[in-house]
């Protein structure tokens, strides 16, 4: 079971998915094994959907305290990619439509 610190959760109202961002910690290899070293991993920042038993509402919808004693039996966490930009923005700013 993978540690994991809450971010934030979310649902449609209706929907009986329940959205669920959070930190997770040895989610990403930050440093490959060597010949005389294991892998390092590092924490990130991952999102989860949880299937819920019923469609949620304001009547039943979990409160954080709820979702944050289920973090510990996810397992299926996705890693959120972080924001890149492309070079040309980078080097040359913002260029005009042609």
């Amino acid at each position: 079971m993978a540690h994991a610190q809450l971010i934030s959760y979310s649902y449609t109202r209706g929907s009986d998915l329940l959205h669920v961002q959070a930190t997770v910690d040895d989610a990403v290899q930050v440093l490959p094994a060597t010949h005389l070293d294991p892998p390092e991993f590092d924490s990130a920042h991952c999102q989860a959907v949880i299937l819920w038993d019923e469609p949620l509402d304001h009547t039943n919808a979990p409160t954080r305290e709820q979702v944050e004693r289920m973090l510990p039996w996810i397992t299926d966490w996705c890693v959120i990619p972080p924001i890149t930009f492309d070079d040309d923005w980078v080097l040359y700013g913002p260029q005009p439509y042609t």
